[in-house]
């Protein structure tokens, strides 16, 4: 039979056909060939023996979180309490295109805004850059419903920082999901760990993967790849006069042409350029 893991527990693998889930632990042939199974994958299986005999090819395979097989990627982040970071939205957002992966963003936590200000920027960037963003409060139930039909009919893996609510979203969308929810550390500034494993919960024809939240995440990628896959630059840099044109002190650069004409927010690129001194230096081969 053929199913998708939808969780992993020390060694146990729970794996959905469609209809039922099945327990299954790996034969030793994985092992042996240092295979790893993730949370998403498809594979055979033999539910009279419950074991799992083959890894089906993965269409793509994330590090963190670790998962694969994913049709999007939704960005979580909350207003405050933790405070919403450009720069970390985008670098999630460069790590969904450098992984060929849609991606979207959900704005949590909007019931604790003092003002709309910092709401109506957000939405100014964001549409600027052609990233589609959702604002939801999992207090008043804000946005909630709108927000389901993205999940019809895919594989989603929600993406974000420990504390800006990822759990408590999901308890919105579906309160049998039932996940633990996490508490924001005012003392440290970030949100405690709750979720710690990666779960797909079936929903909408698809499945949701609920993930363990962080609050730091290395791209390793190169200055020309980030210049390549960041928000917003993806689609100008073709037009640069040189192509490994990094943005910064090049002539006839489309992409700073675009900030001095207001088409790519001051933000944006200020973020990019911190990105980018800190990005490898080396070209791939």
């Amino acid at each position: 039979m053929i199913g998708r893991i939808v969780a992993s527990i020390s060694g146990q693998y729970s794996i959905s056909d469609g209809e039922n889930i099945f327990s299954a632990v790996p034969r030793g042939i994985f092992r042996k060939d240092n295979q790893r199974l993730l949370v998403g994958d498809l594979v055979e299986f033999n539910k009279e023996m419950n074991t799992i005999e083959k890894i089906l090819p993965r269409k793509n395979e994330l590090k963190r979180p670790r998962i694969a097989n994913i049709d999007q990627l939704l960005i979580v982040s909350s207003i405050d309490k933790p405070l919403f970071s450009f720069e970390l939205v985008l670098k999630y957002l460069t790590f969904a295109n450098f992984n060929h992966i849609h991606s979207e963003i959900i704005i949590t936590k909007t019931d604790i805004a003092s003002e709309n200000e910092i709401i109506a920027q957000i939405t100014d960037v964001f549409e600027k850059i052609g990233v589609k963003t959702h604002f939801i409060s999992n207090k008043t139930g804000e946005g909630i419903e709108e927000i389901k039909k993205i999940f019809n009919g895919k594989v989603s893996a929600l993406m974000g920082q420990s504390g800006v609510g990822k759990s408590s979203f999901l308890n919105m969308v579906d309160p049998l999901f039932d996940r633990g929810v996490g508490q924001y550390s005012e003392a440290l500034g970030r949100g405690k760990h709750k979720t710690r494993e990666v779960i797909l919960l079936p929903f909408g024809g698809g499945f949701i993967a609920d993930t363990p939240g962080f609050s730091s995440l290395e791209l390793e990628m190169t200055k020309e790849e980030l210049g390549q896959y960041f928000p917003g630059i993806e689609n100008l840099y073709t037009g640069c006069a040189y192509s490994n044109c990094i943005h910064i002190s090049e002539i006839n650069c489309k992409v700073k042409e675009a900030l001095n004409l207001g088409i790519l927010p001051k933000v944006v690129y200020d973020c990019y350029i911190k990105m980018s001194n800190e990005a490898l230096t080396f070209y791939r081969r």
